[in-house]
């Protein structure tokens, strides 16, 4: 869980930060411990069994299906890609730029500490405040579905980043306590939203020949989005940090989490289990359309439906006319 390794992380930093550790020696343990944990999943990985799923794309390809190579699923999922992989990248130039200035944040609340423990105590505080919206996004994501959480996680985050810029100056001077609960706020409903559903659409609506690649893709512009987001937004803020900067990145960020919104509803598919059913027996998932693509399919079956029964229509005439004058007609058929 990622909720849990964040808090992991903040606790090994604030552990050897209050004991005294010296700062080379905190910066590569905490680098370091970081590759524990992966080391300790790739053991159990290695020890799992491939899926029925893969077993079956591997027996379609030795029996030469043309339904299961990748290049194709990749051209008819393109749309999808777009999505998942916009998403992932807009949401983290958010996510990873807030935490360039948390610990300017949470200056405001006048903290007893300075240096390397202000900042260790800041991201703490900020794990302990978006690690429910994990919880929560497990409980809910089911219930409402995996792209309205997503919609409702941007939609949150457009208004208590808006807020936030909008409110600012008095947030800071008036209501620091306020300023910090809804800054918090931001950080809950990212992961009860986007920050949840950004990694496990691209896992769900891909089939497992193209699965891998296209949730890489996704997750690699994920990352490039927290590089742009990590080198764009010191200009926003300035550096060092100044506070008409702060005030600037929150409308920054209600910005993009509206292209995301806006993202979200015209690429990414509504979907429950029943849609990701196989439909055929070469897919390991069933095709789930997007919204035009939805309009799209419907418009051709109208027209299909519309030639079969003008078909039917023009037989039923011709039969109509031989009925009236069947001498003629069986002569023009034995002509």
């Amino acid at each position: 869980n990622q909720g849990l390794g964040y808090l992991l992380s903040a606790l090994v930093m604030i552990a050897l930060i209050f004991s005294g550790a010296p700062p080379e020696f905190t910066w590569r343990f905490a680098l370091g411990f970081g590759a524990v944990v992966p080391l300790v999943s790739l053991y159990f990985r290695m020890q799992m069994h491939e899926s029925e799923d893969y077993s079956k794309v591997a027996r379609a390809r030795e029996g030469g299906a043309a339904g299961v190579e990748i290049w194709p699923t990749v051209r008819r999922y393109s749309w999808h890609m777009l999505g998942t992989a916009g998403n992932w990248f807009l949401f983290d130039i958010v996510f990873y730029a807030n935490g360039l200035f948390n610990a300017d944040v949470m200056h405001v609340m006048d903290p007893p500490y300075d240096g390397l423990k202000e900042s260790a105590v800041a991201t703490l505080l900020i794990v302990l405040m978006m690690l429910p919206g994990y919880f929560v996004g497990v409980m809910f994501i089911n219930r409402l579905g995996r792209k309205y959480v997503q919609i409702q996680g941007y939609l949150n985050m457009v208004v208590w980043f808006g807020f936030c810029g909008f409110a600012y100056d008095w947030l800071v001077t008036e209501a620091p306590t306020l300023f910090l609960v809804v800054y918090g706020l931001t950080f809950f409903f990212s992961n009860f939203g986007p920050n949840l559903t950004t990694y496990v659409i691209p896992g769900e609506i891909y089939p497992t020949q193209a699965k891998a690649t296209l949730h890489g893709i996704s997750a690699a512009s994920g990352k490039f989005g927290a590089f742009v987001g990590a080198s764009m937004m010191p200009i926003v803020t300035g550096n060092p940090v100044t506070q008409t900067g702060i005030h600037h990145a929150m409308f920054v960020c209600s910005f993009i989490a509206l292209v995301g919104l806006v993202w979200t509803i015209f690429l990414t598919p509504r979907y429950g289990p029943e849609d990701l059913a196989p439909k055929t027996s070469d897919e390991t998932v069933g095709f789930v359309p997007l919204r035009f693509q939805r309009r799209g399919d419907a418009a051709r079956s109208v027209d299909s439906d519309f030639g079969k029964r003008g078909s039917e229509v023009s037989t039923v005439a011709e039969d109509d006319d031989c009925g009236e004058n069947t001498l003629s007609c069986d002569s023009a058929a034995r002509a």
